[in-house]
């Protein structure tokens, strides 16, 4: 059954997301008498609004865009063009997009709005066509196409987990820790987690970034990881919007390769090993400390 977002979540994930991108405080205002639900009033002078709606009604939906036409004289007599959006639950017709269009507002539904502001869609289709750790061919490197088998995953205590039930506790917000020597699958498993993380992302609005570490040694801030990661995916374009919102509860980090990390280097000597395991794992730590996801 598709999960109900409420209003009051639904405001809350377009404000925090539009604060990270426009930089300044959203908050419902009163504008020539038409009560808004998201003003941000920018430094240079300038104002964005955005309208939220989870209705569905074509004509219901025409009258809050028209809103936009009552609220854009009085900032144009200030010499102020607002920026307008209207974002909507589930996807805009066609007829209310051209609606909006002839008004100059931009119409969204969430999921699209979210890709606007972060660029996260295009980010979730590139990142899920690449390797996932050490799940690939090992003849050409390519990344594993292969039918997954199912496997069953036991925790300490012995019950049975599937990767989508993975996903599941993910989504709660609990951290899991997948053990295995290497070839057991973890990589493919990761892979797995983030298909089904994808596949609720439009109705749980979380995100699943998924870092291979083996690709980040000696990087000593979370920053870093997620500047390499996106750099290398060819979308550095979209760091600065990315790094506004790295630590939220929307994100959901998938992690591979503990063990690629920390035998990057090596030393007979077992107290300086520790030491050196310790360090290549610095990065890490700060992103899954500062992470609430």
């Amino acid at each position: 059954m598709e999960k109900q977002i409420s209003w009051q979540q639904l405001e809350r994930s377009v404000r925090t997301v539009a604060e990270a991108k426009f930089g300044g405080t959203a908050r419902a205002e009163d504008i020539a008498g038409v009560k808004c639900d998201c003003v941000i009033h920018l430094s240079d002078g300038s104002v964005v609004i955005i309208e939220i709606s989870k209705e569905k009604s074509l004509d219901k939906l025409r009258q809050d865009v028209s809103k936009f036409n009552t609220i854009r004289p009085f900032f144009i007599q200030q010499n102020i063009f607002p920026k307008c959006f209207f974002v909507t639950l589930g996807s805009p017709t066609p007829a209310l997009t051209a609606a909006g269009q002839a008004s100059h507002v931009q119409v969204y539904s969430l999921s699209q709005f979210f890709n606007f502001i972060l660029g996260l869609g295009t980010y979730l289709a590139l990142r899920q066509k690449q390797a996932f750790g050490s799940a690939i061919d090992l003849y050409s490197g390519a990344p594993d196409e292969n039918k997954y088998v199912k496997v069953e995953y036991v925790s300490d205590s012995g019950v049975p987990y599937t990767p989508e039930k993975i996903a599941g506790e993910l989504r709660r917000g609990r951290t899991v820790v997948l053990i295995g020597d290497y070839g057991t699958g973890k990589s493919r498993c990761v892979k797995e987690i983030f298909a089904s993380l994808i596949a609720n992302e439009g109705r749980e609005f979380m995100h699943p970034i998924a870092i291979n570490l083996r690709d980040n040694w000696g990087l000593k801030r979370a920053q870093e990881l997620i500047t390499r990661h996106f750099t290398d995916l060819g979308l550095g374009e979209l760091v600065p919007d990315v790094l506004k919102t790295a630590f939220s509860s929307a994100n959901i980090y998938l992690l591979d390769g503990f063990d690629e990390v920390g035998a990057q280097t090596w030393s007979d000597d077992p107290t300086k090993l520790v030491d050196i395991r310790k360090q290549s794992l610095v990065g890490i730590k700060d992103l899954i400390q500062r992470s609430n996801g």
